[in-house]
């Protein structure tokens, strides 16, 4: 073979091993980017599954906390049946513990010890002993055994790390994790880093709008303790995934709170996120310490190198042998050579067919842990429909009491009649008082028809009617004057006889609901309500109860008082349903929501014009009915 064959055969043979080179480097580069890229979304896996289950355990907390604070008193009895069916649900396993911590000031503290002896628990005492300003104890805590009567009557606001937690819930009014801390559960060898979550509970009808009115409303704590590693139970358990989780974020070793291995093996990834949970920071560290897998790369090589050497080589014997038999046995090498590069495609394709189903089974998972998210959902809207029927039979005896006022306040004046009056005035006066109360009845009987329409499901709202509207403004002034005190006097001034479009009825409940608030305005020192109709043209203004803007000539219904009036604050959510700042016993919150309900049901606004001190004004606001 002469030189010239020689350097080209050499030439083949060099830039057939660079080609492998090549592409050796970038079997190596795509397969490490797979292997990182995985182990991102395991990392973002992991980080979505302790978020979804510190969500969960707060939702209980908070849970808890509405149990008391809607309740009168909770016995342990009481919170024993709470707790104990909250604790065999699958959503919650990994809790230690729920409880309930009462806040105790110095001068409560040997009356709160007499009643927990009292209660059958000779031996309670308020741990640790010592003289401080302000006391806390655990006197609820299920289950109520093992591990968990060491923290029956522990004082946890005597510790630093847990009094830090406690003071930002009941501060924020809101749910807080606490920092790292060991349990006072913790009495066995096998002791693990803690965490406490807290949840406030007021007491009942205090405000609770500044620092220092939730400071002074404190009633205790419904709390969870945590043990790390039952917590996060389930959570990482890939061994090639090194999980280490910091209190803070700062991963100095006096603050870690969790590790799911010991692992010798070097780092190939590590990533570094921090979850924050309603101000409380983790430092979630991950760790991957399986290497890349390099077989591709190895078999790559091996191909590459073989084959380029084989070329060589016959590329070399071609030239050499110059005979149809050394070149027909060359070209049966070379057809072997295909076959061997077409099989190599076929691994490469059954390996990238691999990774496609890995991708596909996790995905499968991700939606797996999503349903078991929309299920906890689903329970929880169950839980607030179960409330919205509570609300709603509160709103029906709401209305049934505004028309009760009425007909018990003409049979007290029937009782009042003067024994002096004559037949004739007697019989009129009885006659007109009956007559009212009839008008009551009937305005009952058409309220409870509108209840089993909708008890049927038949959700079709009566037609609106059009009828005079002064007509109707009398019919409730009548009804009103005997609700009313002797210091109250009602005014009217109807400067309009337009009419608009609503359901009398409603009309009746609207003006109803107004005059009544009006005279709560008004019960100590008493004033006067004037209930007035008047025309407003190209009126530009805004709706105080939906916020859109009004443009136009309206039909204008005003109530207005000389009372004590209404703080700004108050009138952006008056209209709100169940606000109120009415004592427990004195309203529902659903007066002015009823009423903002049914005047935007006849394409209607409300404005509302106060002064502190001064009294208060509801204008609202119809379109000018179409007759024909």
């Amino acid at each position: 073979m002469n030189r010239k064959d020689k350097i080209l055969a050499s030439s083949v043979l060099l830039l057939s091993l660079a080609s492998t080179g090549a592409v050796c480097y970038w079997v190596k580069a795509n397969t490490q980017r797979y292997d990182y890229l995985k182990f991102i979304d395991q990392s973002k896996e992991v980080e979505q599954k302790i978020i979804t289950r510190l969500e969960i355990h707060e939702q209980t907390l908070l849970s808890g906390a509405a149990f008391f604070e809607s309740s009168t008193e909770v016995t342990r009895e009481d919170f024993n049946i709470y707790a104990s069916r909250l604790l065999k649900n699958e959503h919650f396993k990994g809790i230690q513990a729920l409880g309930f911590s009462k806040w105790i000031k110095p001068e409560q503290l040997d009356a709160h010890k007499k009643k927990i002896r009292e209660a059958g628990f000779p031996d309670y005492q308020v741990k640790p002993a010592g003289k401080r300003e302000a006391y806390t104890s655990i006197i609820y805590i299920e289950p109520f055994a093992g591990r968990n009567l060491h923290a029956f009557g522990y004082d946890m606001y005597s510790e630093p790390v847990r009094r830090a937690a406690m003071v930002s819930a009941r501060d924020g009014n809101q749910v807080t994790l606490s920092g790292k801390v060991i349990l006072v559960q913790e009495i066995e060898q096998n002791i693990q880093a803690g965490t406490l979550m807290y949840a406030p509970v007021y007491e009942k009808d205090k405000p609770l709008d500044t620092i220092e009115q939730r400071q002074n409303a404190i009633f205790g704590w419904v709390y969870s303790p945590f043990r790390m590693t039952n917590l996060l139970h389930n959570v990482a358990d890939n061994s090639a995934l090194n999980l280490h989780i910091y209190d803070g974020d700062s991963t100095q070793l006096e603050n870690l709170l969790y590790k799911n291995a010991d692992n010798s093996l070097p780092v190939v990834f590590f990533e570094k996120r921090l979850v924050v949970f309603n101000g409380k920071v983790w430092t979630l560290y991950f760790e991957q310490f399986t290497p890349w897998n390099s077989r591709n790369t190895r078999i790559t090589a091996a191909t590459g190198t073989l084959i380029s050497f084989l070329l060589f080589f016959f590329l070399q014997s071609y030239l050499m042998v110059q005979n149809r038999e050394a070149k027909l046995v060359i070209q049966r090498t070379a057809q072997k050579l295909i076959n061997q590069e077409l099989l190599f495609q076929k691994e490469a394709n059954e390996e990238l067919h691999r990774q496609n189903i890995e991708k596909e089974k996790r995905a499968v998972e991700l939606a797996l842990a999503n349903n078991e998210k929309e299920e906890f959902r689903l329970q929880m809207n169950q839980m607030q429909k179960i409330e919205s029927i509570g609300r709603l039979a509160s709103g029906i005896a709401h209305d049934f009491n505004n028309i009760l006022a009425c007909m018990l306040g003409y049979n007290e004046l029937n009782r009042s009649i003067p024994s002096e009056m004559t037949d004739e005035a007697l019989g009129a006066e009885l006659e007109y008082n009956a007559k009212q109360v009839d008008i009551a009845g009937q305005r009952a009987v058409t309220l409870i028809r509108k209840m089993l329409t909708y008890s049927r499901e038949e959700t079709k709202r009566e037609s609106m009617n059009v009828k005079p509207t002064p007509e109707v403004i009398n019919e409730v002034l009548t009804m009103l004057r005997p609700a009313l005190t002797s210091q109250i006097k009602l005014e009217v001034a109807l400067h309009c006889d337009d009419t608009v479009q609503i359901d009398v009825m409603d009309l009746h409940q609207i003006l109803t609901n107004l005059a009544v608030n009006a005279r709560d305005a008004m019960k100590e020192k008493g004033g006067v309500i004037t209930i007035s109709l008047n025309k407003v043209t190209n009126l530009k203004t805004h709706c105080v109860a939906c916020a859109d803007d009004l443009a136009g000539d309206f039909i204008e219904l005003s109530v207005s008082d000389n009372g004590t009036g209404i703080e700004p604050h108050t009138i952006i959510r008056m209209f709100d349903p169940f606000f109120t700042t009415k004592k427990v016993d004195e309203g529902t919150g659903l007066g002015l929501s009823t009423v903002s309900g049914m005047v935007h049901h006849s394409h209607g606004h409300i404005l509302v014009d106060s002064t502190l001190g001064k009294g208060t004004a509801f204008r609202l606001l119809f379109p000018p009915a179409v007759l024909g």
